[in-house]
């Protein structure tokens, strides 16, 4: 029987039977027919860029392509920051990939005009260990915290213009972030407004 650590060389490299199963289903995921056939062809949406592919294989895009952009933390809680100018910008979802016990969690923000914040924590997986989460932000003048905690649900494949998603929901306007009330697109100094959110795993 062959181990999990099991290598073969392919070009003058190593190779992995984790890595050569991974390749195996990035070529079956580009036939079509054969992926309906076996009702797999559900297509997600990678929330680090533009790409779009069966669920199956979007943990093996993302380890691929954003390897440097995946958090990995060997305990269960994180605190990412998100600038206020990358947020205004950005009509849909801004996420961040974070990985923990070889399972990769979505911790998204969002912010609609013309004062509410929000964000949630989601999984790629469907067999993911920690079922619930939270996520804290603080008010930057007086430390008021700001929390949702509840289930950590698999990520939509209508993401990310998913509605009714569960997860932080409140005013901007609570944190005192910047002196205006409302922050409008590609006003000077937004970039250097930062949201810093505390998420959390549980078991």
């Amino acid at each position: 029987m062959l181990s999990e650590s099991t290598s073969f060389d392919r070009n003058g490299g190593n190779v992995t039977i984790p890595e050569m199963v991974e390749d195996a289903l990035e070529v079956i995921s580009q036939d079509e027919e054969y992926m309906k056939c076996v009702d797999i062809d559900t297509k997600i949406n990678c929330v680090l860029c533009n790409w779009c592919g069966p669920g199956i294989v979007v943990d093996y895009h993302i380890q691929k392509i954003h390897e440097n952009e995946i958090m990995k933390q060997l305990t269960n809680d994180w605190n990412i920051t998100f600038t206020l100018g990358a947020l205004v910008q950005e009509p849909l979802w801004c996420s961040r990939v974070l990985e923990y016990e070889s399972i990769f969690y979505v911790l998204s923000a969002k912010y609609e005009e013309p004062d509410v914040f929000m964000a949630t924590l989601t999984s790629h997986s469907t067999d993911f260990t920690f079922k619930t989460g939270s996520i804290t932000v603080f008010n930057k003048t007086t430390g008021e915290p700001f929390t949702w905690e509840g289930e950590i649900k698999c990520l939509s494949p209508d993401w990310p213009y998913t509605k009714n998603i569960s997860g932080l929901k409140i005013n901007l306007s609570k944190l005192d972030l910047m002196p205006q009330i409302y922050p409008i697109a590609g006003q000077p100094g937004l970039n250097d407004v930062h949201i810093i959110l505390f998420a959390r795993l549980y078991n």
